[in-house]
């Protein structure tokens, strides 16, 4: 009787072999990274990083409105944002103003003198993001993507924490070099130089940088 056992034990084993020596001459279905990398075509459904969209007329500045719609709907509190501060009142809104509240009226700055709705600071702590996409179905102005990188990785957990305005900024200059009042680099004055895009720059370049170079060679 253990001889049968023995031979139903061996055939097990050869089914094993037969199904392993089946998908061992198939085309793999992975790449042996970093010497090798996936299309970007093959990358489309990835879920990665959340990322910012810029508007139709300038795609360096954010669709967002600040309404923190995200901010709450976020379960692990990995997104900060800060709303610009309004501008100071022009002479002529100043003017306007005091005219206004001799005839008795409101005195209001107009509303497209009020505080700007693009925000100043749009953080990211992806060391933190369970990729839930709630900030992505929450926002009313479909300002939030999911990115498609899938090479982010460090050692560095710092590396992990993502400026968005910088990150759209750099990915809106590529596509509109020619748009007014931006440098080489697609930033707009004021924004070039900054030590925040600077820290940002030097984290996605060692998060990113070191896997592209290695997959060059």
């Amino acid at each position: 009787m253990k001889i049968f056992k023995h031979i139903a034990d061996l055939w097990s084993l050869v089914v094993g072999l037969l199904i392993t020596g089946k998908y061992f001459f198939c085309k793999k279905p992975t790449v042996y990274y970093p010497r090798q990398v996936i299309e970007p075509e093959r990358t489309r459904d990835f879920r990665g990083p959340i990322e910012l969209v810029g508007t139709d007329a300038d795609p360096r500045l954010p669709r967002c409105i600040g309404c923190m719609l995200c901010v709450q709907a976020c379960p692990n509190n990995c997104i900060r944002i800060e709303k610009a501060k309004p501008a100071k009142p022009t002479p002529e809104e100043i003017q306007a103003m005091k005219e206004a509240a001799e005839r008795g009226e409101k005195a209001g700055r107009a509303a497209a003198s009020g505080a700007s709705k693009v925000p100043a600071v749009w953080d990211y702590d992806y060391s933190l993001c369970c990729l839930c996409g709630a900030c992505v179905e929450t926002c009313p102005v479909k300002s939030i993507a999911f990115s498609h990188e899938i090479y982010l990785a460090s050692q560095n957990r710092e590396d992990f924490h993502l400026d968005l305005l910088a990150r759209l900024r750099r990915k809106g200059g590529q596509l509109c070099s020619g748009c007014p009042n931006s440098d080489s680099q697609g930033r707009q004055p004021g924004q070039a130089g900054t030590k925040q895009a600077a820290a940002q720059t030097a984290r996605d370049e060692r998060a990113t940088g070191k896997n592209n170079a290695e997959a060059r060679g």
